[in-house]
């Protein structure tokens, strides 16, 4: 379904000029847009399709500087590249986070959303991102929201924390 999820996530764009809303149909269009988009990043990155699909998130995460829901789906797709992802998939990666990171200012709100969206990604190694994320300088142990977002994000990230072996079990049960 990839040109039809292409197709309906290209239709539900802001027409150009048109001044953000938060009407029930405006919230509507949104999320279907954003389900699409995740839908689309779930292609391989080496595939034309998940190259566009990189595109799209990292313009999308770019234009969106007046709803943070965009920008944190957008966000949450380029977080959820997996390491070894084609280069403009990993470039696009670090440099979306980065730039939230700058963004957030120190903010404790915003930077619990940048925590809780990398322990809550699908991508292959993520254990190893959650044992840096607990070491970042901006995560502390004495903030409850902030250990929130990420270790409890990564708790309920099934597929990750119940992987084979224990390991996350076994990390988390120490911190």
């Amino acid at each position: 379904c990839e040109a039809e999820l292409a197709a309906l996530y290209d239709a539900l764009a802001p027409p150009a000029g048109a001044a953000f809303s938060v009407d029930g149909a405006a919230i509507g269009r949104r999320r279907l847009r954003n389900c699409a988009l995740r839908y689309l990043c779930a292609l391989d990155d080496a595939t034309p399709g998940g190259a566009a699909a990189t595109a799209r998130a990292r313009a999308q995460f770019d234009a969106s500087q007046e709803c943070m829901t965009d920008r944190l789906a957008a966000l949450g797709c380029l977080a959820g590249k997996p390491p070894g992802a084609p280069a403009p998939a990993a470039a696009a990666r670090e440099a979306a986070l980065a730039t939230f990171l700058a963004e957030a200012g120190g903010d404790a709100l915003v930077l619990n959303k940048w925590f809780s969206v990398q322990a809550g990604c699908d991508r292959p190694g993520l254990l190893d991102d959650v044992k840096a994320l607990v070491e970042h300088p901006d995560f502390t142990w004495t903030n409850p929201n902030r250990m929130r977002s990420v270790v409890s994000v990564f708790a309920g990230n099934l597929p990750h924390f119940h992987a084979e072996g224990g390991a996350a079990q076994t990390l988390v049960s120490i911190l």
